[in-house]
């Protein structure tokens, strides 16, 4: 690979990812010579934060989910009563495209859920259990503490909102809001 290596950026063995100087080795890859390659077929998987680049095996045939399975999906859009998300992983297998689901407003939470934009916006990164997976759009839910947004921007000027205690504020124009969050807000999620 010549040009510059990215998250999601398919490998074959072999492929140089990058240098050490760059990146510290992982799941996936070999150094050899102070360079760092590819050892199997997958995706690139950047940890900008250890600087660790790994690369994550893509399975041949997708394993068809089941009800239980975990997925981290996009909030696109939030009505009434249902919230649509376009899911990106299953498990711990990334999607070649998205699958669909929803989340019905009594499947938010194990508390009463009056309102659904109080909870989620689109563009909010979520965890959600799949609850029926018999038929498409899967039938999704975030009642559980590890389940929710991962990850939302600020609704007025769209910078990541922190976590400060239980609430959610924008550290550049101070707004404050509320999402149905999991224990896990802010931290990596793949």
């Amino acid at each position: 690979m010549n040009e510059k290596i990215s998250t999601g950026d398919l490998v074959v063995p072999g492929d140089k990812i990058g240098v050490i100087e760059e990146y510290v080795p992982s799941e996936g890859t070999y150094e050899e010579s102070g360079t760092i390659f590819s050892s199997q077929i997958g995706v690139i998987l950047i940890d900008k934060a250890e600087k660790k680049v790994k690369v994550i095996r893509r399975q041949s045939r997708p394993i068809p989910p089941k009800n239980g399975d975990i997925v981290i999906g996009k909030i696109m859009s939030v009505h009434k009563q249902v919230a649509e998300v376009s899911i990106a992983r299953i498990r711990s297998q990334s999607l070649s495209s998205s699958v669909s689901g929803l989340i019905h407003i009594s499947q938010v939470s194990d508390e009463y859920t009056d309102s659904l934009d109080s909870v989620f916006k689109p563009g909010d990164v979520v965890r959600a259990r799949i609850v029926n997976a018999s038929h498409l759009p899967y039938q999704l839910s975030t009642a559980g503490s590890t389940l929710g947004v991962l990850y939302t921007l600020c609704s007025r000027c769209g910078t990541p909102l922190a976590l400060s205690g239980s609430r959610l504020s924008c550290p550049s124009c101070y707004n404050v809001e509320t999402r149905k969050l999991s224990f896990n807000y802010g931290k990596p999620f793949f």
